[in-house]
C-alpha cells in the first residue's frame, strides 16, 4: 500500500500480522519504506522513454515524408527519361529512313550519270567520226575532186550535224554537271544526316545512363529506409488516419 504525505514523500506500508499460539491475530506490525525517490526515478525514466520514443517517431516520419517525397520526384524524373528515351528513338529511327531514302536517291542519281557519261562518250565518238569526215571533204574540195556544189551541200549537211551533236553534247555536259552537283548535296546531306544519327545515338546512351542513376538511387533510398527500422508498408497501416509531422513534434 503507497501512502503519500503532506511533505510529498511517498511511503510503501507492508502489514504483517502476529498470531497467537491458537491461530488468533493478536497484533499486527506495519513497516514503512520512503519510496519517493524510486518512484521519481521511475517516473522520469517513463518520461525520457517516451520523449526518446516520441524523437524517433518524428524523425522516422520525417524521413518517410523525404522518401516519399523523392520517389515521386524520381517517378516523374523517370518518366520524363522515359518519354526523351522515346522521342530520341524516333528521331533515330526518322534518321535512318532519311539516310536510307538518301542512299537510294544517290543510287539513282549515279545509275543516271553513268547513262550519261556513256552518252557522252558515244557523242564524242560521232562527232570525230564528223569532224573527220569534214576533214575529208575539205581535202576533196581543195584537191578538186567531184562537183563543188555536190561537195559543198555535203558539207553543209555534215557541219549542221556535226552543230547538233555539240549542241546535244553541251546540255549532257551541263546535265552532267547538275547531277554531280546534286550529288554532292545528297553527299553533304547525307553526312548531316549520319551525323544527327550520331548525336542522336549519344544522347540515347545518356538517357539509358540516366534512368540506370535513377535506378541506383531509388535502390539507395529503400535501403536507408530498411536501416531506419521501419518498413513504410508497415508504418502507413500503424499510422492513425491523419497523422503528420507537427502533432508529434
Amino acid at each position: 500500500v503507497h501512502n503519500e504525505l503532506s511533505d510529498g514523500r511517498t511511503l510503501a506500508l507492508r502489514t504483517f500480522p502476529v498470531f497467537s499460539e491458537n491461530g488468533d491475530v493478536v497484533n499486527v506490525i506495519e513497516i514503512a519504506q520512503d519510496i519517493t525517490e524510486e518512484l521519481r526515478q521511475q517516473v522520469e525514466q517513463g518520461t525520457a522513454d517516451m520523449e526518446s520514443a516520441r524523437s524517433s517517431l518524428h524523425q522516422s516520419l520525417s524521413a518517410i515524408e523525404d522518401l516519399s517525397k523523392q520517389r515521386e520526384e524520381l517517378v516523374a524524373m523517370r518518366d520524363q527519361l522515359r518519354g526523351r528515351l522515346d522521342e530520341a528513338r524516333s528521331r533515330a529511327s526518322d534518321a535512318r529512313n532519311r539516310v536510307h531514302e538518301i542512299a537510294l536517291r544517290v543510287e539513282s542519281m549515279r545509275s543516271s550519270e553513268d547513262s550519261l557519261r556513256s552518252g557522252i562518250g558515244r557523242m564524242q565518238q560521232q562527232l570525230s567520226q564528223l569532224e573527220q569526215r569534214c576533214a575529208d571533204l575539205n581535202a576533196a574540195l581543195e584537191s578538186g575532186k567531184g562537183p563543188i556544189g555536190e561537195q559543198q551541200a555535203r558539207l553543209e549537211q555534215q557541219l549542221q550535224a556535226r552543230s547538233g551533236v555539240e549542241a546535244r553534247l553541251s546540255q549532257a555536259r551541263k546535265d552532267l554537271e547538275a547531277i554531280d552537283h546534286r550529288l554532292r548535296e545528297l553527299d553533304q546531306s547525307r553526312h548531316r544526316t549520319e551525323q544527327r544519327v550520331q548525336d542522336e545515338r549519344t544522347r540515347l546512351d545518356q538517357t539509358r545512363m540516366g534512368r540506370q542513376e535513377i535506378l541506383v538511387r531509388s535502390r539507395t533510398l529503400e535501403e536507408q529506409l530498411v536501416e531506419t527500422g521501419y518498413e513504410a508498408g508497415q508504418l502507413n497501416a500503424e499510422m492513425p488516419e491523419g497523422a503528420a509531422v507537427e502533432a508529434w513534434q
